[in-house]
Protein backbone atom coordinates (compact mmCIF):
# COMPACT_ATOMS: atom_id res chain seq x y z
CA UNK A 1 0.00 0.00 0.00
CA UNK A 2 2.99 2.29 0.65
CA UNK A 3 4.21 1.63 -2.91
CA UNK A 4 0.91 2.50 -4.57
CA UNK A 5 0.58 5.87 -2.55
CA UNK A 6 4.05 6.84 -3.57
CA UNK A 7 6.14 9.60 -1.68
CA UNK A 8 3.32 11.62 -0.42
CA UNK A 9 3.52 9.74 3.12
CA UNK A 10 7.27 9.30 5.27
CA UNK A 11 7.96 5.14 5.53
CA UNK A 12 8.30 5.65 9.70
CA UNK A 13 5.16 7.51 9.46
CA UNK A 14 4.11 4.49 7.59
CA UNK A 15 5.51 2.43 10.21
CA UNK A 16 3.65 4.26 12.95
CA UNK A 17 0.90 4.31 11.56
CA UNK A 18 0.81 0.25 11.40
CA UNK A 19 1.60 -0.41 14.76
CA UNK A 20 -1.26 1.15 16.26
CA UNK A 21 -3.01 -0.96 13.85
CA UNK A 22 -0.84 -3.69 14.99
CA UNK A 23 -1.45 -2.54 18.72
CA UNK A 24 -5.12 -2.19 18.13
CA UNK A 25 -5.24 -6.06 16.69
CA UNK A 26 -3.59 -7.35 19.98
CA UNK A 27 -6.07 -5.50 22.07
CA UNK A 28 -8.95 -7.15 19.97
CA UNK A 29 -7.09 -10.84 20.38
CA UNK A 30 -7.41 -10.30 24.40
CA UNK A 31 -11.13 -9.03 24.42
CA UNK A 32 -12.05 -12.01 22.10
CA UNK A 33 -10.67 -14.44 24.69
CA UNK A 34 -12.62 -12.36 27.44
CA UNK A 35 -15.71 -12.40 25.18
CA UNK A 36 -15.30 -16.38 24.70
CA UNK A 37 -14.53 -17.22 27.99
CA UNK A 38 -13.61 -20.50 29.26
CA UNK A 39 -15.66 -22.19 26.39
CA UNK A 40 -13.90 -21.74 23.19
CA UNK A 41 -16.59 -23.08 21.29
CA UNK A 42 -17.48 -21.21 18.46
CA UNK A 43 -19.89 -21.97 16.05
CA UNK A 44 -19.07 -21.35 12.16
CA UNK A 45 -21.76 -19.51 11.72
CA UNK A 46 -20.83 -16.63 14.67
CA UNK A 47 -16.96 -17.23 13.21
CA UNK A 48 -18.22 -15.72 9.84
CA UNK A 49 -20.35 -13.28 11.35
CA UNK A 50 -17.62 -11.81 13.99
CA UNK A 51 -15.06 -11.65 11.01
CA UNK A 52 -17.23 -10.08 8.87
CA UNK A 53 -19.33 -7.23 11.59
CA UNK A 54 -15.70 -6.28 12.48
CA UNK A 55 -14.09 -5.79 9.28
CA UNK A 56 -17.44 -4.02 7.92
CA UNK A 57 -19.60 -2.31 11.13
CA UNK A 58 -16.81 -2.46 13.55
CA UNK A 59 -14.16 -0.68 10.87
CA UNK A 60 -16.95 2.41 10.21
CA UNK A 61 -17.84 2.62 14.05
CA UNK A 62 -13.85 3.19 14.50
CA UNK A 63 -13.79 5.73 12.03
CA UNK A 64 -16.92 7.68 13.56
CA UNK A 65 -15.37 7.13 16.80
CA UNK A 66 -11.89 8.54 15.81
CA UNK A 67 -12.89 11.17 13.83
CA UNK A 68 -15.34 12.43 16.72
CA UNK A 69 -12.45 11.91 19.39
CA UNK A 70 -9.61 13.97 17.34
CA UNK A 71 -12.07 16.70 16.92
CA UNK A 72 -13.32 17.14 20.58
CA UNK A 73 -9.90 16.81 22.35
CA UNK A 74 -8.11 18.63 19.97
CA UNK A 75 -10.79 21.32 20.82
CA UNK A 76 -10.85 20.60 24.25
CA UNK A 77 -6.57 20.56 24.62
CA UNK A 78 -5.16 22.14 21.73
CA UNK A 79 -2.15 20.84 22.61
CA UNK A 80 -0.48 21.74 19.34
CA UNK A 81 -2.14 19.44 16.94
CA UNK A 82 -1.14 16.40 19.45
CA UNK A 83 -4.39 14.98 18.72
CA UNK A 84 -4.38 15.19 14.55
CA UNK A 85 -4.51 11.81 13.48
CA UNK A 86 -1.58 10.86 11.82
CA UNK A 87 0.51 13.62 12.59
CA UNK A 88 3.76 12.74 14.49
CA UNK A 89 6.01 16.12 13.77
CA UNK A 90 7.13 19.42 14.91
CA UNK A 91 7.11 22.26 11.66
CA UNK A 92 10.25 21.18 11.40
CA UNK A 93 9.76 17.02 11.01
CA UNK A 94 11.35 16.48 14.74
CA UNK A 95 9.21 13.56 15.72
CA UNK A 96 7.50 13.95 18.94
CA UNK A 97 6.51 11.06 21.05
CA UNK A 98 4.18 12.32 23.13
CA UNK A 99 1.66 12.89 20.14
CA UNK A 100 1.86 8.69 19.16
CA UNK A 101 0.92 8.28 22.90
CA UNK A 102 -1.63 10.43 22.90
CA UNK A 103 -2.93 9.04 19.72
CA UNK A 104 -2.26 5.32 20.33
CA UNK A 105 -4.50 5.39 23.62
CA UNK A 106 -7.33 7.35 21.34
CA UNK A 107 -6.96 4.72 18.84
CA UNK A 108 -7.26 1.93 21.57
CA UNK A 109 -10.24 3.40 22.81
CA UNK A 110 -11.97 3.17 19.66
CA UNK A 111 -11.51 -0.13 19.26
CA UNK A 112 -12.78 -1.33 22.51
CA UNK A 113 -15.78 0.72 22.20
CA UNK A 114 -16.59 -0.67 18.58
CA UNK A 115 -15.49 -4.21 19.71
CA UNK A 116 -18.19 -4.26 22.32
CA UNK A 117 -20.68 -2.39 20.04
CA UNK A 118 -19.85 -4.87 17.55
CA UNK A 119 -20.83 -7.64 20.28
CA UNK A 120 -23.87 -5.92 21.58
CA UNK A 121 -25.08 -6.23 17.73
CA UNK A 122 -24.54 -9.58 17.33
CA UNK A 123 -26.42 -10.18 20.28
CA UNK A 124 -29.52 -7.64 19.78
CA UNK A 125 -29.60 -8.96 16.07
CA UNK A 126 -28.89 -13.11 16.42
CA UNK A 127 -31.79 -14.38 15.23
CA UNK A 128 -31.61 -12.49 12.04
CA UNK A 129 -27.46 -12.24 11.77
CA UNK A 130 -27.84 -16.31 11.82
CA UNK A 131 -30.09 -16.64 8.95
CA UNK A 132 -28.13 -14.35 6.88
CA UNK A 133 -25.03 -16.43 7.65
CA UNK A 134 -26.97 -19.76 6.93
CA UNK A 135 -28.05 -18.30 3.54
CA UNK A 136 -24.55 -16.81 2.41
CA UNK A 137 -22.73 -20.38 3.53
CA UNK A 138 -25.06 -23.14 2.63
CA UNK A 139 -22.94 -23.13 -0.43
CA UNK A 140 -20.72 -24.48 1.55
CA UNK A 141 -22.44 -26.50 4.22
CA UNK A 142 -22.91 -29.74 2.13
CA UNK A 143 -19.16 -30.24 2.69
CA UNK A 144 -17.70 -29.04 6.24
CA UNK A 145 -14.15 -29.23 4.67
CA UNK A 146 -14.80 -26.53 2.55
CA UNK A 147 -17.03 -24.75 5.28
CA UNK A 148 -13.88 -24.58 7.66
CA UNK A 149 -11.94 -23.29 4.49
CA UNK A 150 -14.38 -20.74 3.89
CA UNK A 151 -15.01 -19.48 7.48
CA UNK A 152 -11.42 -19.83 9.13
CA UNK A 153 -9.00 -18.79 6.04
CA UNK A 154 -10.63 -17.40 3.28
CA UNK A 155 -13.30 -14.91 4.60
CA UNK A 156 -10.38 -13.82 7.57
CA UNK A 157 -7.85 -13.24 4.82
CA UNK A 158 -10.62 -11.30 2.71
CA UNK A 159 -12.00 -9.52 5.38
CA UNK A 160 -8.70 -8.73 7.02
CA UNK A 161 -7.03 -7.18 4.02
CA UNK A 162 -10.27 -4.71 3.72
CA UNK A 163 -9.95 -3.92 7.27
CA UNK A 164 -6.46 -3.57 7.44
CA UNK A 165 -6.51 -1.45 4.03
CA UNK A 166 -9.70 1.05 4.88
CA UNK A 167 -8.19 1.42 8.55
CA UNK A 168 -4.74 2.71 7.10
CA UNK A 169 -6.90 5.04 5.17
CA UNK A 170 -8.05 6.96 8.30
CA UNK A 171 -4.94 6.34 10.47
CA UNK A 172 -2.81 8.16 8.03
CA UNK A 173 -2.41 12.48 8.02
CA UNK A 174 -5.14 13.86 6.20
CA UNK A 175 -6.80 10.14 5.09
CA UNK A 176 -10.66 10.50 5.20
CA UNK A 177 -11.70 13.61 7.02
CA UNK A 178 -15.46 12.89 8.17
CA UNK A 179 -16.76 16.11 6.37
CA UNK A 180 -15.89 14.99 3.05
CA UNK A 181 -17.25 11.71 3.22
CA UNK A 182 -20.34 13.10 4.16
CA UNK A 183 -19.96 15.68 1.20
CA UNK A 184 -19.30 12.62 -1.29
CA UNK A 185 -21.99 11.08 0.24
CA UNK A 186 -24.47 13.50 -0.36
CA UNK A 187 -23.71 13.97 -3.73
CA UNK A 188 -24.12 10.70 -4.55
CA UNK A 189 -27.75 10.73 -2.95
CA UNK A 190 -28.80 13.76 -4.79
CA UNK A 191 -25.95 14.66 -7.69
CA UNK A 192 -29.02 16.58 -9.42
CA UNK A 193 -27.77 19.27 -6.62
CA UNK A 194 -24.10 19.20 -7.69
CA UNK A 195 -23.51 22.49 -9.35
CA UNK A 196 -26.20 24.31 -8.77
CA UNK A 197 -26.12 27.85 -7.72
CA UNK A 198 -27.52 28.77 -4.04
CA UNK A 199 -30.66 30.53 -4.89
CA UNK A 200 -31.69 26.98 -7.13
CA UNK A 201 -31.33 25.41 -4.03
CA UNK A 202 -33.93 27.62 -2.23
CA UNK A 203 -37.54 26.17 -1.81
CA UNK A 204 -39.49 27.79 -4.23
CA UNK A 205 -42.68 29.23 -2.37
CA UNK A 206 -46.21 28.60 -4.29
CA UNK A 207 -44.39 26.27 -6.53
CA UNK A 208 -45.41 22.17 -6.79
Amino acid sequence: KKCREGPGRRWDDFVLDASKQFIGAALLVVLHSYAIGDNGLVLCKDLWLRTTLRATLGVLIEYLLLSLAASLLGGAFGDAGDYTVGEYRTFDGTFVPRKYVKQLAMWLGCVCIAFFAVHWFLFAFADSLHIIATIILAVASGNSSVELSVVGVLTPCCMGMVQVWLTDDFLKFGGLPLSDVVSAFAAKVSPQRRGLPSWALRPQLGKP
